[in-house]
């Protein structure tokens, strides 16, 4: 199996879409969900997605407070629309749902810091 290594290059910031991934985890369920998410990548990359970052809190954080953040970015919507529909991920959905107490995804929009930085 090859390892997938999370690049943009390529990837037009302005007309990518992006989502934000907030992941509560059961106890002890990392690895479970690593599992999950390395055939996920693979999935995700033939829909035109890919992991951008994985955060973790650097400090102990309140019980329903985020164990991870991802970062994905899509070429479309509609690639990420696909990528939750393709049915190779109900092979690995057992692993995402042992170890995934609760997620929430929220979609984003790239504003170039100039843009967003000028009077208005």
């Amino acid at each position: 199996m090859s390892t997938i290594y999370p690049s943009t290059i390529g990837y037009n910031r302005e007309m990518s879409v992006y989502y934000l991934v907030s992941i509560v985890l059961h106890p002890a369920m990392d690895e479970m969900l690593r599992q999950y998410e390395v055939h996920a990548a693979r999935v995700m990359q033939r829909h035109g997605g890919q992991f951008v970052y994985v955060l973790k809190p650097t400090h102990a954080a309140a019980s329903d407070a985020a164990d991870e953040i991802h970062l994905l970015v899509f070429e479309s919507e509609q690639g990420f629309l696909a990528f939750r529909q393709d049915p190779e991920l109900d092979l690995y959905r057992h692993l995402r749902e042992a170890a995934v107490k609760h997620a929430h995804v929220v979609p984003l929009q790239a504003i170039p810091l100039a843009e967003y930085l000028m009077p208005s």
